[in-house]
C-alpha cells in the first residue's frame, strides 16, 4: 500500500465505516457497537431482560452490500466475557442472527445515520421486521 507521509495504515479487520460504532437507541432499548479489544473485530451487545445478560455476536460484512454487516447471536451473562476460543471454556449456545446496516437520512431529514437491525431467532424462518436505532448522544 502506498501512504502518504503521516498517513496510518488500517489495521487488518478495521472498520471500512466508523459511523457504525457507538451507542444506539430505539424504541425498544440500546445496543453497543464497538471493535474488540483482542480480536479487532466489529462487535454487537445489547442488555436484555433486567440488564444480567446481553445478546452478543461478532459482525461480518455482508458481501456486496455495504455498510451492512451480520453475526450469530449469543447469551452472555454480567460480567462473562465474550467466548474467544476453546481455551474460554465451552463455546455459548447460538440463539439467532442479526443483519445490522447503515442507513443515511436525507438531506431534509437532517442527514444523520441510523442503524436498523433485523433478527431472526434459532425457530424463525423469516428476519424480523426491521428496527430503527438513532445515535446516543454523548
Amino acid at each position: 500500500i502506498n501512504m502518504a507521509e503521516g498517513e496510518v495504515a488500517p489495521k487488518d479487520g478495521a472498520v471500512d465505516n466508523p459511523a457504525v460504532c457507538g451507542f444506539w437507541a430505539s424504541d425498544g432499548g440500546e445496543c453497543h457497537i464497538f471493535e474488540d479489544k483482542i480480536t479487532a473485530q466489529l462487535t454487537y451487545e445489547e442488555l436484555i431482560g433486567d440488564g444480567s445478560e446481553r445478546l452478543h455476536g461478532r459482525l461480518e460484512a455482508i458481501s456486496g452490500s455495504p455498510d451492512a454487516w451480520q453475526a450469530s447471536l449469543m447469551i452472555l451473562e454480567e460480567g462473562q466475557g465474550p467466548w474467544y476460543g476453546p481455551s474460554c471454556g465451552p463455546k455459548p449456545e447460538m440463539v439467532g442472527d442479526i443483519k445490522v446496516s447503515l442507513k443515511k437520512k436525507s438531506a431534509e431529514e437532517g442527514g444523520a445515520w441510523q442503524l436498523q437491525t433485523q433478527v431472526k431467532t434459532e425457530d424463525d424462518d423469516d428476519w424480523s421486521v426491521p428496527v430503527l436505532f438513532k445515535p446516543l448522544e454523548d
